[in-house]
């Protein structure tokens, strides 16, 4: 399966070769995305740029795996007693139509059973708009590849830990995929789902905030972001602009901590696992330690896998790592 996950900033894209349950190699190829998203040569350059990574790197498999990430799509896990799977979809109808406000007939809508455990049943309904997944299938087709699986990027993140943390079965997590614009926010107890969140916060926040700071151009506060090096020559505090950056995020995550608690979901988060471009921040895991009260490491899905190449660019490949490993029969 060829993972693909095409984000605000960079198109990435992975093989993983599995022996079992094992990983035994992995490839990866990560472009800048080539046009603004929502432009009239968006569409069109993008295809292009997914062809030319295909044809440019090892990979094999022309079946592909894709995900979704907006403020549209909607992310909701529903409690249900043990009840056959044709009344099931009935009732995931009924309660979809509780949480989504436009017309149903325009939404794609799709269940999946995360945990049956006495007389109740998790089930984590999903639901995104058909213009919004059309859009994103043309991509794929457009380059030449065969699309089979839509997934969303929470559970993308999600099924990358488990196959990449050999101690998911036996913690309780939060992995947060912080990007440029957005932040994939997932909570895990041994493995399974516990909740799933779209938050509004990336790097740009952060590079508003020193924009704010310095009264400097966008642009070159972005910059600055990105070169540590450049910090105590123009007087930065990191954390001083991380704490004025972070109070949405923060208070997600402390709001979603406290909801999975209310549901008896988890009792307490063992670690915070930090990724994406934005980890890549220095400090930015002791800031979240000291602000949340958990243990915060930076991760690298790739740090353990030996047989690859570019394992540097790991943070960014949680998402396409995750679509990478399903598989055909999970649709």
């Amino acid at each position: 399966m060829l993972g693909i996950d095409i984000g605000t900033r960079y198109i990435k894209m992975c093989q993983v070769d599995m022996r079992g349950d094992v990983v035994y190699d992995v490839y990866v190829a990560m472009e800048p995305v080539p046009a603004v998203p929502g432009s009239d040569d968006y569409q069109k350059k993008v295809s292009q740029t997914i062809r030319a990574m295909y044809k440019e790197n090892k990979f094999s498999s022309r079946i592909a795996a894709t995900s979704l990430s907006s403020p549209e799509v909607l992310i909701r896990k529903l409690e249900f007693p043990p009840i056959p799977r044709e009344e099931l979809k009935s009732s995931i109808r009924l309660q979809a139509e509780k949480f989504i406000f436009s017309d149903l007939s325009s939404m794609e809508i799709d269940s999946i059973i995360t945990s049956t455990e006495g007389d109740k049943m998790d089930v984590l309904l999903v639901a995104a708009p058909d213009d919004l997944i059309s859009s994103r299938m043309s991509l794929i087709q457009n380059a030449g590849l065969d699309i089979v699986i839509m997934d969303i990027d929470n559970m993308a993140l999600a099924n990358c830990y488990t196959a990449f943390c050999s101690e998911h079965d036996s913690e309780a997590v939060i992995i947060m995929d912080i990007g440029e614009v957005k932040t994939n926010f997932v909570i895990l107890n041994r493995g399974n789902f516990c909740f799933a969140k779209i938050i509004s916060f990336g790097s740009n926040n952060i590079s508003t905030e020193i924009q704010n700071e310095l009264q400097i151009p966008f642009e070159k506060a972005a910059e600055i972001r990105q070169k540590p090096a450049m910090w105590d020559e123009v007087g930065l505090n990191i954390k001083g602009v991380l704490r004025k950056s972070t109070p949405d995020l923060i208070e997600a995550v402390y709001r979603a901590i406290e909801y999975t608690r209310s549901q008896r979901t988890i009792h307490d988060i063992d670690r915070i696992l930090v990724t994406g471009g934005t980890s890549n921040i220095p400090g930015i895991d002791t800031f979240f330690s000291e602000i949340l009260g958990v243990k915060t490491e930076k991760w690298n899905p790739l740090e353990n896998v030996e047989l690859i190449q570019k394992k540097e660019v790991g943070a960014f490949m949680g998402i396409a790592l995750g679509l990478a490993v399903r598989k055909i029969s999970d649709v």
